[in-house]
């Protein structure tokens, strides 16, 4: 048993730089409105992670390396959709960003700041974008 603990051991030290990479992660979910066409959600999502990168830009407790920010991207089916995203962010503590589409008055997508990927929890439920029609 005391062999297989220390071969353990080793086996941690050994990649200690790597699980040090994986546990200081951080993720940005975006969530956009599948109500509008496919080619408008993702200017919608681009949007919005525009408008989060300009508000963070200069942001002094950063504790991410903003290169290495991994981004999920989830669809709701309509306003209701992401008004309930909103209303379930913020009982989770989680300070997001939204972006209000003039050209249809209406909020069209939201973005989470960076959230390290051990505080993800209940967020994996929500499901990846997809598009109902393939470009040919």
């Amino acid at each position: 048993m005391e062999k297989k603990y220390l071969e353990f051991l080793r086996e941690l030290y050994r990649r200690r730089n790597e699980i040090s990479e994986y546990y200081n992660r951080h993720y940005v979910y975006i969530f956009v409105r599948q109500d509008i066409f496919p080619e408008y959600q993702l200017v919608q999502a681009s949007h919005v992670a525009l408008k989060l990168g300009w508000l963070i830009r200069n942001e002094e407790e950063m504790n991410y390396n903003p290169n290495e920010l991994y981004f999920t991207v989830v669809g709701v089916k309509d306003l209701d959709g992401l008004r309930n995203v909103g209303i379930h962010l913020d009982e989770r503590g989680i300070k997001w960003e939204w972006f209000f589409e003039p050209d249809i008055n209406s909020s069209t997508a939201i973005a989470t700041y960076p959230i390290p990927i051990r505080e993800r929890g209940d967020l994996l439920q929500y499901k990846l974008l997809r598009f109902n029609r393939i470009v040919d």
